[in-house]
């Protein structure tokens, strides 16, 4: 009996969520690849949904629902496996396209046809991994569960909370992983940010992005200049503890070895990067406070302006709250 407790059985059920052309797949040679790949899953489902649904798909009971859901989680995970594999398995190429069965007729891809294969691979994950986020949101009422568990709070209860917000606010991500990997350094740019708007205003934006972020002109306005910082100091601090790439799709989390010369790229751009979102962050935060100092009233953003503007003292040391960061 075929395992298929990572949602496929055999390459044939694959074949619809990969572009490119494959040759013969023993789907036996991905399995861990597979395993590693349902566990970035979990991350946005939750362990109880998705032990439900592997759980039901081995019994060959899956409602209606749930095969939809499995057939938006098959994209991303097959992709993802695929990409895993190409840095760890045997890749070959034959007539027919990409394979992972060694033998004498084929042979070893160039690096730069791997590359472009974990590229494509990269792309196709995202894509997924995009269509399962908004279907999962769009189809709640089917995964209620789902909305109280803390994976689920962890990803929509944030300032930036969706790949599109992240280039809105000037730095493109690659995809989900990448947005996934940052976030405890995105948590800490969050509470540091008291220090320079008050805690009371922090309080007040968690709430209304807890209840949905209803219609608020005055948040909607404030949280452009906030995502804009959050998003730059976040990148700043992920350069220092995370192996982050440039790539043309935006930034993401780099798993594939290097050779020493890549190695030395990487390491030069990671330090431009770093650098330049240093100078970016600053600059937010200037123009972040700039904002409020000019449209904080006791009407408007009270949290901030009474502790800051109303009652602020005459002098206040620099990178205290409601203190701007000087550009030399």
């Amino acid at each position: 009996m075929e395992d298929n407790s990572v949602l496929f059985e055999e390459f044939e059920q694959m074949k619809p969520y990969l572009s490119g052309a494959f040759g013969s797949i023993d789907i036996r040679s991905l399995r861990s690849d597979l395993d590693n790949s349902l566990a970035d899953i979990r991350i946005m489902t939750g362990d109880t949904l998705l032990n439900e649904l592997v759980s039901a798909y081995i019994a060959g009971t899956t409602t209606e629902w749930q095969d939809k859901l499995i057939d938006k989680i098959r994209k991303p995970l097959a992709n993802m496996a695929f990409y895993r594999n190409s840095a760890t398995g045997v890749m070959q190429i034959s007539d027919a396209g990409y394979t992972t069965e060694e033998n004498t007729t084929n042979k070893r891809p160039y690096q730069w046809m791997i590359r472009n294969f974990q590229r494509q691979r990269l792309a196709d994950y995202a894509n997924g991994m995009v269509e399962l986020w908004a279907y999962m949101q769009a189809n709640s009422v089917d995964f209620t569960t789902w909305l109280d568990t803390e994976e689920y709070k962890n990803l929509k209860y944030r300032p930036i909370s969706e790949i599109k917000q992240w280039a809105n606010a000037g730095r493109r991500i690659a995809n989900w992983r990448t947005h996934w990997a940052v976030l405890p350094e995105m948590n800490m740019v969050w509470e540091d940010l008291s220090r320079y708007i008050g805690q009371g205003m922090i309080d007040v934006l968690n709430s209304w992005i807890e209840a949905g972020e209803p219609d608020d002109t005055d948040n909607d306005a404030l949280m452009v200049y906030i995502r804009r910082y959050v998003a730059q100091a976040t990148i700043e601090r992920a350069c220092t503890s995370l192996p982050i790439s440039i790539e043309a799709e935006g930034l993401f989390i780099n798993e594939i070895d290097t050779t020493t010369a890549n190695s030395d790229k990487v390491t030069q751009d990671k330090a431009m990067l770093q650098a330049g979102a240093e100078r970016e962050a600053c600059k937010a935060k200037n123009r972040l406070i700039d904002f409020l100092n000019a449209n904080a009233k006791s009407d408007k953003y009270e949290p901030y302006y009474t502790p800051y503007i109303l009652n602020k003292p005459s002098r206040a040391p620099m990178n205290e709250p409601g203190d701007k960061i000087l550009l030399l």
